[in-house]
C-alpha cells in the first residue's frame, strides 16, 4: 500500500517538473562530463630512437665558414673571367664597400684603444741672449739664458660598468657587418656582370638568327618575283613577301639598341665609361652549369652575406644599448722636470 503511494507521489512530482526541466537537467549533467573529460592531461607518445642524431649546440653562422665561391669560372669562359675579375676591382659600388670597411676597422680599433693606458708627453727648450748697454762709451753687458722642460703624463680608465667593453663589441659586429657587406656586394656585381654578359651573347644570337631570316626573305622575294614574271605567281603574292621582308628588317634596329644597352651597362659594371676599351669577341653562348644544391633553408640564410650582416647588426644593438651615462673612474699619474740656467 506504501509503495504504490510512492509511486503516485513519484509520477506526480514528475509531471510536475515537466518534460523541458528534465532535458535541461540532463544536458547539464553532459556539459559536466564533457568539461570533466577535458581535465585528462595530454601525454604525447615516446620515442624509442630519434630518426636523426641532434647535435648538443646548434648555430647558424659557422666561425670561418668559406665566402661565396668563384661559381662563374664554371661557365669555361677566359673572356667572362677576366670581366668578372675586372668588375671586382673597379666596380664604384665594390670601392664604397672597401671604404666602409676600411672606416669600420679604423673605427673599431679606435674603440679597442680605449681599453688601453693613455700616454702623454711634451718637451721644450728656450735659449735666450740680452744686451744691455750701460753708458755712453758703448759698454755692453750680455746674459744668456737657457730653459729646457720635460713632462710625461698617463691616465687610464678603470671600466668598471662595461662601459669601454660594450662601444668595442660594438664596433668589431660594425666590422663584421662591413666584411659581410662587401662580400654582399661582390656576389651582385659577378651576378649582374654574367647576366649582362649572357643577354649580350643572346642578343647576338637573335642577331644573326634574324639577319639570316633577312636573307631568306630576299631570295625568297626574288623567286616570288620570277614566279610573277612567269604567270605563275600573281601580285598578292609578291606584296606579301615584301611585307614579311620589311617587318624583319623593321626588327634589326631594335635588337641592335637592345645589344647596345646591354654593352653600357656591362661598361658601367666594369668601372670603364669609353666603348672603345671594351671588346667582346665571343659570340657562342656557354654551356649550361649544373643547378647548385638546394639544401635546406637554414643553408640558405647561412650563405647570404646580406643575411648574414643583418645578423651582426642586430646582435650590435644591445652592446649599444648599454647606458652612456655610466660613471667613469679615471687615474692620471705625471711627472715633470725644468732646468734653468743663465750665464753673463
Amino acid at each position: 500500500m506504501l509503495v504504490n503511494e510512492d509511486r503516485a507521489l513519484l509520477k506526480s512530482h514528475w509531471l510536475q517538473l515537466g518534460y523541458g526541466d528534465i532535458m535541461l537537467r540532463l544536458t547539464s549533467l553532459m556539459v559536466v562530463f564533457f568539461l570533466m573529460g577535458g581535465c585528462i592531461a595530454f601525454k604525447p607518445k615516446t620515442r624509442l630512437d630519434a630518426p636523426l642524431e641532434m647535435p648538443r649546440q646548434y648555430s647558424l653562422y659557422v666561425e670561418g665558414e668559406p665566402g661565396p665561391d668563384r661559381w662563374w669560372r664554371a661557365f669555361n669562359s677566359q673572356e667572362l673571367n677576366s670581366l668578372v675579375q675586372e668588375a671586382l676591382s673597379n666596380n664604384f659600388d665594390i670601392q664604397t664597400a672597401w671604404a666602409k670597411l676600411k672606416q669600420a676597422n679604423a673605427v673599431a680599433r679606435q674603440a679597442g684603444a680605449a681599453l688601453m693606458p693613455t700616454v702623454n708627453y711634451d718637451a721644450g727648450a728656450e735659449q735666450k741672449r740680452l744686451q744691455t748697454k750701460l753708458s755712453t762709451n758703448g759698454d755692453k753687458s750680455t746674459r744668456e739664458e737657457q730653459w729646457w722642460q720635460l713632462g710625461l703624463a698617463a691616465s687610464y680608465e678603470v671600466d668598471l660598468w662595461g662601459r669601454l667593453h660594450s662601444q668595442r663589441q660594438a664596433e668589431v659586429f660594425s666590422l663584421q657587418a662591413a666584411c659581410e657587406d662587401l662580400d654582399a656586394a661582390a656576389v651582385t656585381v659577378s651576378a649582374k656582370v654574367v647576366e649582362t654578359w649572357i643577354d649580350i651573347l643572346a642578343v647576338r644570337r637573335k642577331i644573326a638568327i634574324l639577319k639570316d631570316q633577312i636573307q631568306m626573305n630576299v631570295t625568297l622575294l626574288d623567286l616570288q618575283k620570277l614566279r610573277f614574271s612567269n604567270g605563275i605567281a600573281n601580285a598578292l603574292d609578291v606584296s606579301q613577301q615584301r611585307e614579311a621582308l620589311a617587318a624583319a628588317k623593321a626588327e634589326l634596329p631594335l635588337l641592335q639598341l637592345s645589344e647596345r644597352r646591354f654593352f653600357n651597362s656591362l661598361l658601367l659594371l666594369i668601372g670603364k665609361a669609353s666603348a672603345g676599351e671594351l671588346e667582346l669577341k665571343q659570340n657562342i653562348l656557354p654551356d649550361l652549369i649544373p643547378m647548385p644544391p638546394a639544401g635546406l633553408p637554414a643553408d640558405l640564410l647561412a650563405s647570404r652575406p646580406d643575411v648574414r650582416a643583418a645578423s651582426e647588426m642586430f646582435c650590435k644593438w644591445p652592446f649599444t644599448a648599454k647606458p652612456m651615462n655610466t660613471p667613469c673612474v679615471r687615474q692620471r699619474n705625471g711627472c715633470a722636470t725644468n732646468s734653468f740656467w743663465t750665464r753673463i
